[in-house]
């Protein structure tokens, strides 16, 4: 049996992911959360340097804890470079890495007084941590999104949020 896994990092290999995401807004102003997917492919630079991309989409409920409470429920899609460092070369890889991208939202916001839709793209950045065990993949990553979100209903809110993924991982040598 081959376990393309292993082939993560090493030097010349390309290798891919795909991932569940559950995430949560890190703003004191909003409670929710949402679910997505991501895929991506990384290059192995090195054997403990891999740069490449992904791509994501999501979809999301906010509610506003404070003014008159107004909740939004979001589409998301985007995408990001990334790059991640390996802090080993055995089968279980740790590893750090970051990512810069866009995201496009659309949104339709409702509050007891008015209803409001918006669409707009964000730029997006943030670190990243995780773990490869064989073909899973367990990684954290926080989104720094700078700038804030301002709508008649839920009022002005910074819109970055830390995403929980849990996925596969598989390589080849193309």
């Amino acid at each position: 049996m081959t376990d393309f896994a292993f082939a993560q990092g090493e030097q010349g290999k390309i290798t891919e992911f795909s991932t569940l995401t559950y995430f949560r807004p890190t703003s004191k102003n909003l409670n929710g959360g949402g679910i997505g997917l991501t895929a991506g492919i990384l290059y192995g630079l090195t054997d403990k340097v891999s740069v490449g991309a992904a791509g994501e989409g999501s979809l999301s409920f906010f509610n506003q804890t404070t003014g008159d409470g107004g909740g939004s429920l979001n589409a998301w899609y985007g995408g990001r470079a990334i790059g991640e460092y390996y802090l080993t070369t055995n089968k279980v890889k740790p590893f750090l890495g970051a990512g810069v991208g866009a995201l496009n939202t659309g949104s339709f916001s409702l509050s007891s007084s008015a209803a409001d839709a918006q669409a707009s793209t964000k730029f997006v950045f943030g670190p990243r941590a995780g773990v490869l065990l064989g073909n899973f993949r367990l990684s954290m990553e926080y989104s720094i999104v700078p700038k804030k979100i301002s709508s008649t209903t839920t009022g002005e809110y910074n819109l970055s949020f830390i995403g929980f993924h849990i996925g596969t991982h598989f390589g080849s040598s193309w």
